[in-house]
Order: C-alpha cells, then structure tokens, then sequence
C-alpha cells in the first residue's frame, strides 16, 4: 500500500518534472499522449497548433461497464498555477453543442482547479460529462500507467497494488469530484428527416413573403441522449402550438423530385388553438441508460386542419431526484396539401427542378388573378407543370428566360399489363415571367453524372429514372 506521506512525496515529482518540460505545451501533450495509450484510448488524434478546435486530444474508448467505444476530448493543461476558469471557459464553449462526446470532455494536469471552476464544473450545462484529472487525480493516473511512469517519471519506483489501482480506476471515472455529469443530462435534438424538403408553401404576410414546409411528408428525428451517469426516465412528450393562423387566401407549393431506420413513430396533430398542448408519450415512459441514444420519427398526422402553425417541442423527464423539462425545439409547417385542389383560383403547385425559387415566389404571388388563372387551368391530368427550367433544360443546357411550363407524361404499357408515366421533352410555355434579380437557376446533375453514380453504386439508370417520373405524377 501506498502511505499518503509517499503518494505525496511522489506527487511533488511529477510535477516538478512536469514543470521543468523545456517546451511546457509540447513535450507534455506527447506524455499525455502516451499516458491515453496505456489508459486504454485508441483512435488519438492530436490537434495541431493554432487549429485545436477546443482540445489538443480527440480519441476513442471502450467503456468497461457497458462494452460501447465512446468518443473523448482532452485538453492538457501544464501549469504551475491553479487551474482557473479563464483557461478553461473558451474551450468548453467552442464545443458547447458536441452531442457526440459520448465519452466526455477531460481536463489533464498537474495543478489543481480553482475554487471558481469547481463550482462551474459542479453545476454545468454542457451536454456531455467533463472529466477533473488534475491535482491528485492526474498523479494517480501516471501511477497507474508504469510504461509512462517508466519513461518520462523515471525516480518513481513505486507501483499501486491491484486492490489501489482499481479503487483509483472507480474514483478516476465515476466519483463526483473527478466526473461532473451536466446539470440537466438530457440531450433533446429536433432535426428534419427530409433536408432539403420536397415540398415549400410560399404566402405573403402583409408585403412579408413568408416561407414554409408542407404537411407533405412532414417527419422530424427526435433525439434523446443521457449525457449523465446515472440511468433517467423520459416521462412527457409535449407539442405546443405557439401560433396558429388559418390558410392565406393565395398560397403557392413549391414541389421537388422525391428520391428511403423505422424508429418508433409519435405521430400528431397539433391543436389549432394558440398555446394548446398535446400529450405524445404519458403515461408511457422511455428510460434511458447513462451514454445511451434512442431516435424517434416525429410525424404530422394525414387529418391535421389546414392553417399555418408554429409548434414547440418540450420532453419532460426525471434525473438526479429532479423533475426537468428540456429546452423547446421549435418548428413551423403550412397544413396545405389537401386544399391545394380545392381552390384553384387562389392555389398553384409547381414542380421544380433541384431547388425552390423564393425570390420568383414573391414575384407569382403577386400576379394579377388572370394570369394566376390562366397558369391553373392548364393543371390537369397527364402534365407536369414546371417554375423554371425541366430537366430537360437543365440536360441540354437551355437557356431560357424564366417561365412557367408544362411538358407532358406519355403512357407506356409493358407486355404484363404494367402502366408506367415516361415525361416527354416536347415543353408548352404557359406564362414567361419578369426578369428577376438575385435568382440563380439549379445547375443540376448531367445525365452523364446520374451514369457514372448509378455505376459506382451498382443502381440500374432506366429504374432510377423510372421512379423518379413516376413518384412526379400529377393530376387534378
């Protein structure tokens, strides 16, 4: 056993050799690099000067309780003086939104934190675990290393016993004083499924253009991570309506081509009532595993009544003895695509290739109503209407003003019965637009480059194509 009289007297060395570095910051982030390796760390990478990004270490560790690799950031810190917050504060705000620090972010040297840090450290809100390896702590951790110890700390001759080196293993890793877990452990992500979405509502708010995903396949990803140590229950999953407004009286829909993980589905309809609540999870409760991740499908429900909305997602859960609800996530949709048949004076869909126009929504919503419907009677059955260029303009490198057209599907019919839409280049101009400064046409992918990744993923092109016109079909 080691006496604290020699752990202390052993310490002293550590630091005296630590501190007599020649280049403090170099020679002593390449023994740290060494004491990772004997810890157990794989994958380090070491941060190059001036671009380290909030750490000079990135590495990889299999956590021994649950057998999961988890990712690390380590920041080395050889100091004489106490550890402050200002030399810690810039690193841990430049990775405040690391979700993926799974395993956590560890502060390494020989001096102590101050008073002021622990406090910070005691009651942070970072979403991922941080790690006090200084002091005492980083003195046990070269013990616990005899390579390194070896090597860099030669006059330290004495080795824990095994019953030591695995109390000081426990306290390293999971005592409240070396591993501070954040204030509120739950990590809640809200991130739309379809990025860029298929479908876009463009309306005008007084002389405002306002801007808006559809109820087309409207599907977030609900994220829920436990960056804490110690297991917690997810409880409560809410959508509040903050605003709520019924359908404007003009409304165009942007449409692109569609291009498929089942998690559990929370499928909605929000209240059309502004700061109306709806329930998604209670009485059901998720719990949640310190480190572990669990994604869910957020999806509008096909009855949701029409209008504009803006939601906020909140998650209620219990940790640490303590009742927390999450920072809301918010999101906006436009509830439209059942009535966009419904008045063809004041609706218009329009296919798009590659991307949405908004500066050319603006300038359609304010047509004079003739051309808006002069452009809506020729929606009908076997074309697809197109704001700017087709694919085919963009294939051959047309150039064209900017306008609205049609270009029809021809229907083939295959030998066992099958019916299938094949878009033919032959376009109908239905209304050229005004010229509009700052708009940029999609430069899309040649039919050369659509061979080449077809090859390289091993896709048959005639099939591609074949699902991209036939999940393009419109009809009124």
């Amino acid at each position: 056993m080691i006496t604290p009289q020699e752990f202390e007297k052993m310490q002293e060395e550590i630091r005296k050799v630590c501190f007599s570095f020649n280049d403090a910051g170099n020679d002593f982030e390449i023994m740290i690099g060494s004491l990772l390796r004997e810890l157990g760390f794989f994958n380090i990478q070491r941060q190059n000067s001036g671009t380290q990004f909030g750490r000079d270490y990135t590495a990889d560790r299999e956590d021994l309780g649950s057998g999961v690799f988890k990712h690390w950031y380590v920041e080395c810190k050889n100091m004489k003086d106490t550890i402050r917050s200002k030399h810690i504060a810039d690193k841990l705000l430049w990775n405040r939104d690391k979700k993926h620090l799974t395993g956590g972010f560890a502060l390494i040297g020989p001096s102590a934190i101050s008073n002021e840090l622990r406090e910070i450290l005691e009651d942070h809100g970072f979403p991922f675990l941080i790690f006090n390896w200084t002091d005492e702590g980083f003195a046990k951790l070269v013990l616990l290393c005899p390579e390194t110890r070896k090597k860099w700390f030669p006059s330290i001759t004495i080795s824990p016993t095994i019953d030591e080196a695995r109390q000081w293993q426990e306290q390293l890793w999971h005592t409240s004083g070396c591993c501070y877990a954040p204030k509120d452990p739950l990590s809640v992500s809200v991130t739309i499924e379809n990025d860029p979405p298929y479908r876009v509502a463009y309306f005008m708010r007084g002389h405002q253009l306002e801007k808006c995903e559809t109820d087309f396949e409207f599907v977030h990803r609900l994220g829920l991570y436990n960056a804490g140590t110690n297991p917690l229950i997810v409880h409560s999953l809410s959508i509040r309506t903050i605003t709520y407004e019924p359908l404007p009286r003009r409304l165009l829909v942007q449409a692109k081509m569609k291009g498929k993980f089942n998690p559990w589905r929370f499928i909605y309809k929000p209240i059309p009532s502004n700061g109306a609540v709806q329930e998604m999870l209670s009485p059901k409760m998720r719990k949640l595993d310190p480190g572990e991740t669990e994604i869910h499908r957020l999806q509008l429900a096909d009855s949701a009544i029409p209008g504009c909305y803006e939601l906020e997602i909140e998650v209620g859960y219990q940790a640490n003895g303590r009742e927390i609800v999450s920072l809301p996530q918010r999101i906006r949709v436009c509830v439209c695509e059942a009535q966009m048949n419904s008045d063809t004076g004041n609706r218009l869909s329009l296919y798009v290739h590659g991307k949405h126009y908004d500066v050319l929504a603006k300038l359609i919503l304010g047509m004079p109503e003739e051309k808006w419907k002069q452009v809506n009677a020729k929606m009908c059955t076997g074309w697809m209407v197109y704001l700017g260029p087709t694919i085919f303009d963009q294939e051959k490198s047309r150039q064209m003003p900017w306008v609205i057209q049609r270009i029809p599907i021809e229907s083939i019919s295959h030998e066992d019965g099958s019916i299938e839409g094949n878009l033919v280049d032959k376009p109908e101009i239905l209304l050229t637009l005004d010229d509009v400064w700052g708009e940029i046409v999609h430069k899309g992918m040649s039919k050369m480059k659509l061979l080449e990744l077809c090859e390289l993923y091993g896709l048959d092109h005639k099939e591609v194509v074949r699902n991209l016109i036939s999940e393009n079909r419109i009809g009124r």
